[in-house]
């Protein structure tokens, strides 16, 4: 008890880049939470179809999102904060002013094909229009929220999650219970929600600023974005793909099944990705002082949490998708153990993303991501028809280890380009930790009709973070106090 105490305390007299980074992880936990509590009572209420509906329209909303927004509040905002310091306001409202412009480009194209795109996408075509608006509103949220992130700020941007996490299951709720078409139901109560929250974001960034088109700041984002476009694009599909491939070979039940597992599975990538986002910032900031010899314990240690994480919940997979969606989506368990571990190598080959994108090395990123798409493609075809749709899970993981490597390559040729002769991260570590994770994790699979073994597996984990929890809480004091050097 005296170490929580501990712990909290210096949590509170920590800098605000520690404060923000633990509260925006916390943050994603909570919204995991909140799925995890609300994914079974919509498993239930949904029919397997009905949830393939859902997960498809998921699964094109994110491709749309790529293609209207550009991705511009990623990692290209980012480069931009430190471009224009002195115009951040600024230049944040001229890449709401550029996403805004693309979006009603493709809102006014939908409206003169709409039936055919309609019938392409498999939705109706006011929801389509309705996604779109939502689309175009999207960009206002994350790029003030890019902004808050990039200056250490937590407060706000954790109120605003909290907001979206409470209203979409609730809203959701209501719409599913009162509706016929449950699956359209849940799609639109997604989307109300949204754009509420959305939009008054949107509004309020223009009182700050209202920078519509700037050409200097609108050439330098279309200059890092459009070739990164076939790059977020096929990164989408690789997510998407599996879902879409299944709905068509396989039945669209199935793609609700599969939906689930990989939902499920990759709900610690999330927090992954939240740890990436937060740690972004202050890497940047190291490399720019030159000061990157913090960086690499910090990386072992995330790397590891990360790892570890995603393991134990592949111990516990038969549980989890027990009470995540029920007896009905029980064989999806054999899906978990490799779309965790693709969980893992998002998460690592995204730590790489970093070093590459700070030196604008944008130009290879592309080659992978449409080679390792293609790849993914041609390996659905085979082992979907051949196998089912276990398969995906295995392909996605290939994948992903694919991109792994190769922007491993990358990274190292960014840094040497840049006058480093080694590496930032402890790449040694790193890939024997990786080689051990991905063994288990598909070992771990041939025994979950043995509960016993895989328990013991689990407190077997349990006690070497005890045994070695001095050197665990040696970390986490290396990220509190090193962390703002």
């Amino acid at each position: 008890m005296s170490n929580i105490k501990l712990y909290i305390s210096k949590l509170h007299d920590a800098p605000e880049p520690v404060k923000a980074a633990f509260w925006f992880t916390i943050c994603s936990i909570v919204n995991k939470c909140i799925q995890l509590i609300t994914v079974p009572i919509f498993t239930r209420l949904l029919s397997t179809a009905e949830y393939g509906e859902y997960s498809i329209f998921v699964s094109w909303q994110n491709i749309l999102l790529i293609i209207a927004t550009l991705n511009i509040y990623s990692n290209v905002f980012n480069n931009g904060m430190i471009k224009y310091a002195d115009r951040q306001d600024k230049f944040l409202s001229s890449m709401q002013g550029l996403t805004t412009a693309i979006t009603i480009a493709i809102i006014l194209l939908f409206l003169t094909l709409k039936k055919s795109i309609s019938d392409f996408i498999g939705l109706p075509p006011s929801l389509i229009l309705i996604l779109l608006v939502e689309i175009m509103l999207t960009p206002g949220y994350e790029l003030w929220a890019a902004k808050q992130r990039f200056d250490f700020k937590y407060k706000k941007v954790v109120a605003t999650t909290l907001l979206l996490l409470v209203l979409n299951p609730i809203v959701g709720l209501f719409f599913v219970h009162y509706a016929n078409e449950k699956g359209y139901a849940r799609i639109l109560s997604v989307l109300i929600v949204q754009i509420g929250i959305y939009g008054y974001i949107y509004i309020n960034n223009l009182k700050k600023d209202v920078t519509f088109f700037n050409k200097e700041f609108w050439r330098y984002a279309l200059f890092l974005a459009i070739p990164l476009i076939p790059h977020y694009i096929s990164q989408t599909l690789l997510n998407q793909m599996d879902r879409i491939m299944i709905s068509n070979i396989c039945g669209i039940s199935q793609a609700g099944i599969y939906s689930v597992a990989y939902s499920g599975a990759m709900i610690l990538q999330i927090i992954g990705k939240s740890i990436q986002n937060s740690f972004t910032p202050w890497i940047y900031k190291k490399i720019n002082s030159d000061k990157t010899k913090d960086v690499m314990n910090i990386v072992n240690a995330l790397v590891m949490l990360v790892g570890v994480m995603n393991f134990l919940l592949i111990c516990l997979a038969p549980e989890f998708i027990t009470i995540l969606a029920g007896s009905k989506y029980k064989e999806a368990i054999y899906v978990i153990p490799p779309v965790a571990c693709s969980a893992y190598l998002i998460f690592l080959y995204s730590m790489f993303c970093i070093i590459e994108f700070y030196y604008e090395q944008t130009k290879p990123m592309l080659v992978i991501s449409v080679l390792g798409a293609f790849i993914n493609y041609i390996m659905n075809v085979f082992f979907i028809k051949k196998i089912g749709y276990y398969a995906a899970g295995y392909t996605t993981l290939f994948s992903y280890l694919f991109f792994t490597i190769a922007h491993s390559f990358i990274m190292k040729s960014a840094l040497t380009k840049n006058g480093y002769n080694s590496n930032i991260y402890d790449m040694a570590f790193i890939w024997k930790f990786t080689i051990l994770f991905i063994l288990l994790g598909i070992t771990i699979s041939i025994f979950y009709s043995s509960l016993s073994i895989r328990y013991l597996i689990f407190i077997l984990i349990l006690s070497v973070f005890f045994i070695k929890r001095k050197t665990l809480l040696h970390y986490i004091d290396t990220i509190v106090y090193k962390k703002n050097m």
